[in-house]
């Protein structure tokens, strides 16, 4: 399986590496390209509106450009709190995946998930998100006690089905399937999972 990621920002300014999204006939030429090189494509885009937990009619409109344009999944950051997974033409678009290791104040920006994605030849993306939470006296993420996982998962639920996934909590997680819409975005299969995993709330 190849993979490819292209990386690239929404905003009115550089950003690091990113390429700034201005001319959407050279984004589409540049995804093209991408594509051209692997089975799947992957965008990371730098976006949103900080600490808003539904994304923008503009997120919106420039994640459904991409998947038209060849992206097959989408991971976006930036907002550093959760925002919920669309669901566009059979490829997954992860708005928001919260923070990982970072230092804001307690709350929802402190209450993420680690979301795992595998995809299958033939069949899609299958997608389940893990709550974390990150603790000031450590910046990074732990698994959290059941009353806080159930928390984050409702939370992370009820965003989802607000934009049209069929999300089921289960077991403090929250699963989706994805299926395909059409023959043509099948491909070889792949997994893509995080790589370090955090450790138990403390009782």
């Amino acid at each position: 399986l190849v993979l490819s990621v292209l990386g690239c920002s929404y905003f009115t300014f550089e950003l690091g590496s990113y390429d700034n999204v201005e001319d959407y006939d050279e984004l589409a030429a540049k995804l093209g390209t991408a594509k051209a090189e692997a089975d799947l494509l992957c965008v990371s885009v730098h976006w949103g509106e900080e600490y808003h937990s539904t994304p923008s009619d503009r997120q919106r409109k420039l994640a459904h450009y991409l998947v038209d344009n060849g992206a097959d999944i989408i991971l976006g950051h930036h907002p550093h709190t959760l925002q919920g997974v669309e669901i566009y033409d059979g490829c997954p678009i992860l708005y928001s995946m919260g923070n990982f290791v970072f230092d804001q104040r307690e709350g929802e920006r402190m209450e993420s998930a680690i979301f795992h994605l595998t995809y299958t030849e033939g069949q899609g993306w299958n997608i389940f998100a893990k709550p974390i939470w990150i603790p000031r006296s450590r910046m990074g993420p732990i698994y959290p006690q059941e009353a806080r996982a159930n928390k984050i998962a409702t939370r992370l639920t009820k965003l989802c089905v607000g934009l049209g996934t069929e999300a089921v909590q289960r077991h403090n997680k929250v699963w989706t399937n994805v299926r395909f819409s059409s023959p043509a975005q099948e491909a070889p299969t792949g997994n893509a999972t995080t790589t370090k995993e955090p450790t138990d709330e403390a009782s």
